[in-house]
């Protein structure tokens, strides 16, 4: 019996002991992030990256971890300026998390834009491609298709831009407010440069009309104002010179355009 209760008491000890350690450790990871956070408030660079990638071998939890690997590509990314090593940070998150539909979009778009900086095109457009497919509403599928006919753009693959533009603007999907009259504006920027000026007309008045905020609206102005000049139509050009007058925040511009509509008018 006493043999019994000893052995009771041994099984009660130990449990506690593997409590405690457990305990211990992960006060000590905590400690590790801590320290992290500190070296980085301190501008101590690599003694901050150092405990991130201690605390990433000790923690489990999701979000800690991905936190934790936020604040690693903060340091390589925005503050370094290492777009290669970022790239390995994100695609170690991107295998970490792809079962996280939210944030293996989010990750899927940035590296798309990495690869697009380090003018590797075709790798962006591949992962843009995987961010669109990872989309989980309108806004981030309206978000991947725009990064897709972005890097068509810079491809100089146009018809590939437009058509992929042509799908957000007929399936009318909903995008963030910030994205709003953008899909038009880069479709009407698309027709412009293929000179089917008629075509640009209508988008870049489609996006000057819209609810977009006022750089969108302001771009497509200037370029809707160049196309009615490539037209020239005056009275259209000096109507939307005045309107952009209240957004526009460059008086030069301004004054180029007012220049060009005064020498269509000598021309006439």
């Amino acid at each position: 019996m006493k043999k019994i209760q000893f052995l009771s008491k041994a099984l009660i000890i130990w449990v506690l002991i593997i409590s405690l350690l457990s305990c211990l450790e992960a006060n000590e990871s905590t400690n590790n992030f801590i320290r992290a956070e500190k070296a980085l408030s301190s501008g101590k660079h690599s003694d901050a990256i150092h405990y991130y990638d201690i605390h990433l071998e000790e923690e489990s939890d999701p979000d800690q971890r991905y936190i934790t690997w936020e604040r690693l590509l903060y340091i390589h990314l925005d503050i370094d300026q290492d777009i290669e090593r970022s790239l390995g940070i994100l695609r170690n998150m991107s295998f970490e998390f792809r079962q996280d539909r939210e944030r293996i979009w989010d990750i899927y778009n940035r590296i798309g834009l990495l690869y697009a900086r380090l003018r590797q095109f075709q790798n962006s457009l591949e992962t843009h491609k995987r961010a669109s497919e990872a989309a989980f509403n309108d806004a981030t599928l309206v978000e991947s298709y725009m990064n897709i006919a972005q890097t068509y753009v810079y491809m100089r693959e146009y018809n590939a831009a437009a058509a992929t533009l042509q799908r957000i603007i007929k399936n009318d999907m909903q995008a963030d407010k910030y994205l709003i009259g953008k899909p038009e504006y880069l479709l009407g920027k698309i027709y412009l440069r293929q000179n089917d000026f008629d075509k640009a007309e209508y988008y870049l008045q489609k996006a000057y009309y819209s609810w977009a905020d006022d750089n969108i609206r302001s771009m497509a102005g200037i370029m809707l104002l160049d196309v009615y000049l490539l037209n020239e139509q005056v009275d259209s050009a000096k109507k939307i010179l005045m309107e952009l007058k209240e957004i526009y925040p460059n008086p030069l511009v301004m004054k180029m355009r007012l220049d060009g509509i005064k020498r269509v008018d000598q021309d006439d």
